[in-house]
C-alpha cells in the first residue's frame, strides 16, 4: 500500500483540534469542523470518513478493528447523546478516536491518547501529542516527575505531565465546543451473563479472528509480539484458526524470561511460521533524544530502551506489530494485588492503591492525582469493582496509552487487538477462580487445536540466583528514580498540577486557572 510521506518520526500519526489550522511538520493536513473548529494532522494518520447518521459525515481516525464477528462495518447511527455513539462503538478494538458534529469519543480505554485544554471563552485545545500541546501552552507548569521501567510509571489519568492539561478517561466523551466531559458507559455486563466458559472461549476466538481479519484488510504485513505467555498464544490461535498469516517475532533485554527465548521459536515452528529474534542494538543518543522529544516524557518503558537501540527498525511501512495488551482486564490481576481494598478505602486513602508499586519518591503526585480519579469513578456505576476499573481506567489508559503513542514513531503501526467493551464484558462474565487461572484463553487456545495447548505456558527456567538478579535489577531502577523524584517533589512544591475537570454539570461556570506547580 503507497505511504504518504513525512517529515520524520517525531509527531508523526499526530493531530491537533484548534480554533487554528497548524502545520507543525511538511506536508501536514487540515479540514474545517464544526464550532469554528479544524483538525490539523499528520498524513499519516488514517482517516476514514462515516456517514454519521444524520446526513452528515463523521471522522474516524487511526486504527478501528472489527471486534464482533455479526458486523462486517463500522456503522453509527443517529446519536442524540454522546452515549448513543459509545454504544455504536461498543465492538469497536483497536486505537482510534470518532470525531462527529460536537463530540469526540477515542477508543474503551483511550488508547489513542487524547489530551485536551480547556481554554478561555470556550476554546478547548485537543491532541493526542503533550508535546505539541507544551509547544502551543509553554506557559502551563511542567511537572518534574520522572518516569522509568518500574512501578507506576504513567501519569494517573484524567491528569497529565502538564498541568491544566486532562487525559481523557475511557468513560469520558469531550464536547468540543465547550471543553466539557461527559459520561459514557463503555461496559454492558449484561451482555454475556450466565454464559458457560466454553461459549465464552468460543466467542472469544471468533471475535479475535474478526479482529485478525479487520486487520489484515488494511496492513500488508502482520507480526505477532510471541512471548511463553498465555495472551500472545491466545491470538496466535485466533489468526490461525481464521486463516491470517502472522509472522512471529521476540525482541531480546537482559534478564528476560528464559521461556520467553526458548519456547516461541519452538511454536513457531511447530506451527510453520517465521520467527525472528530482534537482537539488542547499540545504543544511539540522538535516537532517544527523539523518541523523548515524540512523547513528552510521558513514557519510560522498555519501548523506549528498545527504539534507541534500533530495535524497531526491521518494520517497514505497512507492517502492524500486533500486541495483547488488554487481556488482563478479564484476569482479575489488580483485584488480587489490591488484596480486598474497596471504592470508600482507596478514596478515604489513595495510599493503598498506590503501595503495592513502590513509588516512594513520588507518592505527593501520584495520591493527589489518583484521588481526583478516585472521586470521578465512584460517581459512575462501577459494574466490574475497584480493581478492574483501575485496570482499565490507569494501567491501560495510563501506562498503554502512552506506550502506543510512543509506537506512532514507527515506520509500521502497532496494534492491540484486545480493545473494546466486547471484550472486557466477555471476559468478566467467567466464575471468578475461572477468570484468575485464564480459563477462557485456555479453552479457546484449545479450540483452535494445532497443538498450541500443549507447549506449557510460562514455565519458570531461571535458577534462584537469575530470579535474585531480576528482582535486584528492578529494585535498583526504582531506588535509584524514586531518590530523584524525591528531591524533584521538593521543587514542585505541594500542589502537584491537579486543576478540576469541567463536566456537563460545571460549564456554566468559568475555567479555573491552573493551580500551583
Amino acid at each position: 500500500m503507497p505511504t504518504p510521506p513525512d517529515a520524520g518520526p517525531i509527531h508523526r500519526r499526530q493531530f491537533i483540534i484548534d480554533t487554528d489550522r497548524h502545520r507543525e511538520a511538511e506536508g501536514w493536513m487540515a479540514e474545517r469542523l464544526g464550532n469554528g473548529l479544524w483538525l490539523s494532522h499528520c498524513p499519516r494518520l488514517r482517516v476514514r470518513r462515516l456517514p454519521d447518521g444524520q446526513g452528515g459525515t463523521a471522522l474516524l481516525l487511526g486504527t478501528p478493528l472489527l471486534a464482533d464477528p455479526d458486523q462486517d462495518d463500522f456503522q453509527l447511527s443517529p446519536a442524540r447523546a454522546a452515549q448513543d455513539l459509545a454504544d455504536a462503538a461498543y465492538a469497536w478494538s483497536g486505537r482510534w478516536t470518532l470525531v462527529t458534529g460536537d463530540w469526540l469519543l477515542a477508543d474503551s480505554t483511550n488508547l489513542a491518547s487524547i489530551f485536551y485544554q480547556p481554554g478561555p471563552g470556550g476554546r478547548t485545545l485537543v491532541s493526542t501529542s503533550l508535546a505539541l500541546i507544551h509547544g502551543l501552552r509553554p506557559e502551563l507548569p511542567v511537572l518534574k516527575r520522572r518516569i522509568g521501567w518500574y512501578g507506576m510509571n504513567w501519569f494517573p489519568p484524567p491528569h497529565s505531565r502538564i498541568v491544566g492539561v486532562r487525559k481523557l478517561l475511557p468513560d469520558q466523551a469531550l464536547r468540543l465546543s465547550d471543553g466539557t466531559v461527559h459520561r459514557v458507559s463503555r461496559w454492558n455486563p449484561e451482555r454475556f451473563a450466565g454464559k458457560p466458559v466454553g461459549a465464552l472461549a468460543e466467542m472469544l476466538l471468533r471475535s479475535l479472528g474478526q479482529c485478525f481479519k479487520s486487520a489484515a484488510s488494511v496492513q500488508d504485513r502482520l507480526a505477532l509480539a510471541l512471548t511463553a505467555g498465555l495472551d500472545s498464544r491466545t491470538l496466535l490461535a485466533a489468526a490461525l484458526e481464521v486463516g491470517v498469516r502472522v509472522d512471529t517475532m521476540i525482541q531480546l533485554f537482559p534478564l528476560m524470561p528464559l521461556a520467553d527465548k526458548v519456547l516461541p521459536p519452538e511454536i513457531a515452528r511447530h506451527c510453520g511460521l517465521r520467527w525472528d529474534a530482534v537482537p539488542r542494538g547499540a545504543f544511539n543518543l540522538s535516537r532517544q533524544r527523539r523518541f523523548d522529544a515524540h512523547t513528552f516524557r510521558n513514557m519510560g518503558d522498555a519501548d523506549r530502551s528498545f527504539y534507541a537501540r534500533g530495535m524497531y527498525d526491521w518494520m517497514g511501512p505497512g507492517t502492524a506489530l500486533v500486541r495483547g495488551g488488554g487481556f488482563e482486564v478479564g484476569r482479575e490481576r489488580m483485584e488480587d494485588r489490591l488484596r480486598g481494598l474497596g471504592w470508600e478505602e482507596a478514596l478515604a486513602d489513595p495510599d493503598g492503591l498506590l503501595e503495592s508499586y513502590g513509588d516512594f519518591g513520588s507518592r505527593p503526585w501520584l495520591r493527589t492525582q489518583m484521588r481526583d480519579w478516585l472521586r470521578w469513578a465512584v460517581d459512575g456505576p462501577r459494574p466490574y469493582g475497584l480493581g478492574n476499573q483501575f485496570y482499565r481506567d490507569q494501567r491501560l489508559a495510563g501506562w498503554l496509552s502512552a506506550a502506543e503513542q510512543s509506537s506512532d514513531m514507527l515506520e509500521g503501526c502497532a496494534l492491540q487487538v484486545v480493545n473494546c467493551g466486547y471484550h472486557h464484558d466477555l471476559m468478566l462474565a467467567a466464575p471468578l477462580e475461572d477468570r484468575r487461572t485464564g480459563t477462557v484463553q485456555r479453552q479457546a487456545i484449545a479450540l483452535a487445536g494445532r497443538g498450541l495447548a500443549e507447549f506449557p505456558v510460562n514455565p519458570p527456567m531461571e535458577t534462584r540466583m537469575q530470579r535474585r538478579l531480576q528482582r535486584w535489577s528492578l529494585k535498583g531502577r526504582r531506588t535509584a528514580g524514586e531518590l530523584r523524584n524525591m528531591a524533584m517533589g521538593l521543587l514542585d512544591g505541594p500542589a502537584v498540577g491537579v486543576t478540576p475537570v469541567r463536566t456537563a454539570a460545571t460549564a456554566t461556570s468559568p475555567p479555573r486557572a491552573a493551580e500551583g506547580r
